[in-house]
């Protein structure tokens, strides 16, 4: 069947909520176009982009205070920073296995543990998977902690996602402290994906497989690297290391990624994307780096939307037959020299229907034109 395709972004949602800039993580017009509390994109503005410190999608009070002077009193108290609100995935036809691993570790703390899981897990899980997709969740620091696999299910309607959520809401209150032993983490969670995930009905499992490590410190326990590289790659985990905190050593986990290239990654660009597009850093555990951080990978797990026109006439689909595979070479000519002969005299057909309608044949051969609209 010949199908028309045109492609739709999953445009991400922003709330300006207690004074916090949401506009500013928008990289492009259209996602700036779609910030629910309004926001004014300047890149093809001169003026403007010379104020913004290259932010090219700003507030629109920004715009009247910063380039056109008009600018409010400040509030009596500065407004809290709050995160934004990020509109849920509804892409279901690309489905994942997203796996996540969070350090739990001395130096993250329990308070910084807490919004990771609030700000990061659970809005990933929330806002930017869908339903379809299965989850599985590890916290680790000397050792492992609550790992809750692809195969587990709880909550009110006994599902994967629920039950994921539920269980990381447990482990807000079960911060343990110790080193940051990554490399056991990365091999019970592998498992997972080689063992558990398995024991899901095959009609249920995504179609790929995404990891997401977060981490504040110099990862230990990683004399292995190369082996557990070698079994990310075999199972096509495609990995995502965030480090948080000026700690966060990116050479320590450097041998997870290293050879690691994902086309299908809407980021990916032959040409530019290195392994070093695959770990990512935040400054601070705090809820809008989270969100930045979220603008970076929601296309990874939540890809654009491809909306798809099925055509039914029977031309079209015999000649998207033959231009296709359904034909060997002579047939494809054979078909075109048809397709073409049959355009020329569509063609001289109305050409010749329009010569009759304003001329009428008279005085022999000679045509001589039509008088006040009668037709000979």
């Amino acid at each position: 069947m010949f199908k028309i395709t045109t492609f739709a972004l999953l445009f991400v949602r922003y709330n300006l909520v207690n004074g916090y800039d949401c506009c500013i993580d928008a990289t492009t017009e259209d996602d700036c176009n779609a910030v629910a509390s309004g926001c004014t994109y300047i890149a093809n503005d001169e003026a403007a982009m010379k104020l913004s410190a290259g932010a090219v999608c700003v507030t629109p009070s920004w715009i009247e205070c910063t380039v056109n002077g008009n600018c409010p009193p400040p509030p009596p108290v500065p407004p809290a920073p709050s995160d934004c609100i990020i509109d849920t995935c509804q892409n279901t036809d690309d489905t994942f296995n997203v796996g996540f691993i969070v350090d739990e570790s001395g130096s993250v703390g329990p308070s910084n543990y807490k919004r990771t899981l609030d700000y990061f897990v659970k809005k990933m899980i929330n806002e930017n998977l869908n339903e379809a997709d299965l989850v599985s969740f590890l916290s680790f620091s000397t050792g492992t902690d609550d790992n809750w696999g692809f195969s587990s299910k709880g909550g009110a309607s006994n599902t994967n996602r629920e039950g994921v959520l539920h269980a990381v809401e447990m482990e807000k209150n079960d911060f343990n402290g110790g080193t940051t032993c990554l490399g056991n983490a990365v091999q019970e969670m592998i498992q997972d994906y080689a063992e558990d995930l398995l024991s899901v009905p095959a009609e249920q499992r995504g179609k790929k497989n995404v990891l997401f490590i977060l981490t504040d410190g110099i990862a230990s326990c990683m004399s292995e690297c190369g082996a557990i590289r070698n079994q990310l790659r075999e199972l096509e985990i495609y990995t995502y290391v965030v480090g948080i905190t000026n700690g966060f050593s990116p050479a320590a986990v450097l041998c997870l990624i290293e050879d690691q290239m994902d086309p299908s990654d809407p980021r990916y660009d032959e040409e530019k994307t290195t392994y070093h597009d695959y770990i990512l850093s935040i400054p601070l555990f705090e809820p809008q780096y989270f969100y930045s951080l979220q603008m970076q990978l929601r296309r990874t797990v939540c890809p654009p939307i491809v909306f798809e026109e099925e055509v039914t006439d029977p031309v079209v689909n015999k000649l998207y037959f033959i231009l296709n595979d359904g034909a060997n070479d002579m047939m494809k000519n054979n078909y075109l020299v048809y397709v073409v002969t049959l355009t020329l005299l569509s063609i001289g057909g109305l050409v010749y229907c329009f010569r009759k309608k304003l001329f009428s044949r008279n005085n022999g051969d000679q045509y001589v034109p039509l008088k006040d609209g009668l037709h000979g």
